[in-house]
Order: structure tokens, then C-alpha cells, then sequence
């Protein structure tokens, strides 16, 4: 998938279905931003940085409830993005 430069982001959009699951990938260029009205649990492949001010690093995990409203992306990091959507 090609990606989608916004927010200071390049979003690869991977998946999408409906009742099944929605698979992205975000990658920081130090810093962005991104919203999504869905949960979504956000997996760090690789980099470090924060998720709205937590601090996250290759291996973990950040689950981000719906409808939270602007996530801010602080570091240069390569992100995997699941989701669901009825």
C-alpha cells in the first residue's frame, strides 16, 4: 500500500473490513498527529517515542479508547494500527 502523508504522518492503510478488523500503519517523521473515531490498539515495531505523552518503544502495545480525539506522536516510530468497524 502507498502511503498517505497528513499530520506530519505517512499512513498506510493495509485492511479494512467491516465486522471483521481494520489493519494500518502509521510512521512518525519526529512528530504528528492523527484521529480516529474507533478504538485502536496502537503496537510499536520500531522506534521510541510517546503516544499522547506515554512513552512507547519497540514490543508494546498502547490502547486508545473511542472517539479520544487527537492522538499526538511525539519521535520517529513505525507503528502498527488494529481496529474493528461494524
Amino acid at each position: 500500500a502507498e502511503p498517505v502523508e497528513i499530520n506530519n504522518i505517512k499512513l498506510y492503510e493495509y485492511y479494512s473490513q467491516p465486522g471483521e478488523y481494520i489493519a494500518k500503519r502509521i510512521k512518525t517523521m519526529d512528530g504528528g498527529f492523527y484521529e480516529f473515531d474507533k478504538f485502536m490498539f496502537i503496537s510499536c515495531i520500531r522506534g521510541e517515542g510517546s503516544i499522547s505523552g506515554y512513552p512507547i518503544k519497540p514490543g508494546e502495545t498502547v490502547f486508545i479508547p473511542a472517539n479520544y480525539g487527537k492522538i499526538d506522536f511525539t519521535g520517529n516510530l513505525d507503528l502498527m494500527v488494529l481496529s474493528y468497524m461494524q
